[in-house]
């Protein structure tokens, strides 16, 4: 069995948007928790392990993104607390939580989601109709870990000329900021020399021919087949209304989710959606 990462490009993208896409705009807890469970698994599999760093980063940008909500927002009936004569519900709350699961696992997908589409694979779907999208998307993937890499060099070689010398609050700011300034400095001088680049190679000809090593074969028709019928068991059953989740709504909160025959069906399918990345690359290394 191939692995996921081997399949065709088309059939790679079309199995991650339909599986971010179904995170973004459906907001039911159960559909969400399987999202994340799905990025986490894959994201494991893909980087091999998943470092304290990254999870203690995990933790807080999720527990900031839960807690902004109850504080802004005032709606429900059930009151926990009082704060400066504003009242933090539980329905709130509920919804926070909700919207940091949903931030949290779509971050986590598009992290693999750069990491297994490289340029090549980008230039390959989009290069055809379009080489100027084709030279944005695979810029913009490729900068998210180039800036990581790039910060540490400058950070690294600002240490060795003296920065950091005193460890205080002000020392660290002012070292970031010229941190932070040399990165962007770089990254634009870059950017303007891969578009001189890509314009020098004829990448803006009309009649521009393209060479791959990408091969369209059985199993990535069979992947996008069961994509999409995943996908539609689970916009069919939004369609509806089984999914569909009213948090600030008076009563129980876990009475408000379904759990009927065609509800535990759309849970089922999207739950082997989210899997399938993670399977597929655990079977091909056996």
């Amino acid at each position: 069995m191939r692995a996921f990462s081997e399949h065709n490009p088309i059939a790679i993208f079309m199995h991650f948007m339909l599986t971010i896409i179904i995170a973004m705009f459906i907001q039911n807890p159960i559909i969400l928790l399987l999202a994340l469970f799905g990025s986490i698994l894959y994201y494991a599999v893909t980087f091999r392990k998943i470092s304290a760093k990254t999870l203690i980063f995990w933790i807080l940008l999720f527990l900031l993104i839960s807690l902004i909500n109850p504080i802004f927002s005032h709606k429900g009936e059930t009151v926990l607390l009082f704060i400066n004569g504003k009242a933090i519900t539980l329905e709130a709350l509920f919804y926070g939580i909700n919207n940091g699961i949903m931030i949290l696992s779509i971050m986590i997908w598009f992290l693999v989601f750069s990491e297994i589409m490289t340029s090549d694979k980008v230039m390959y779907i989009f290069g055809k109709f379009s080489p100027r999208l084709a030279l944005l998307v695979s810029m913009s993937l490729r900068y998210i870990p180039l800036y990581r890499q790039r910060a540490g060099i400058i950070n690294n070689a600002q240490k060795t000329m003296g920065l950091y010398k005193e460890s205080n609050i002000i020392d660290n700011v002012k070292g970031g900021i010229r941190v932070t300034s040399s990165l962007i400095t770089w990254s634009l001088e870059t950017s303007v020399d891969t578009a001189d680049s890509f314009a020098a190679r004829g990448g803006e000809l009309k009649h521009r021919s393209s060479f791959s090593l990408f091969k369209f074969r059985k199993n990535d028709t069979v992947l996008i087949i069961i994509s999409i019928v995943l996908f539609s068991a689970v916009i069919s059953a939004q369609a509806v209304g089984v999914l569909s989740v009213d948090y600030y709504a008076s009563g129980n909160f876990f009475s408000k989710l379904s759990f009927g025959i065609i509800a535990i069906m759309a849970y089922s399918a999207y739950f082997i959606l989210s899997v399938i990345p993670f399977i597929t690359e655990i079977l091909a290394r056996k």
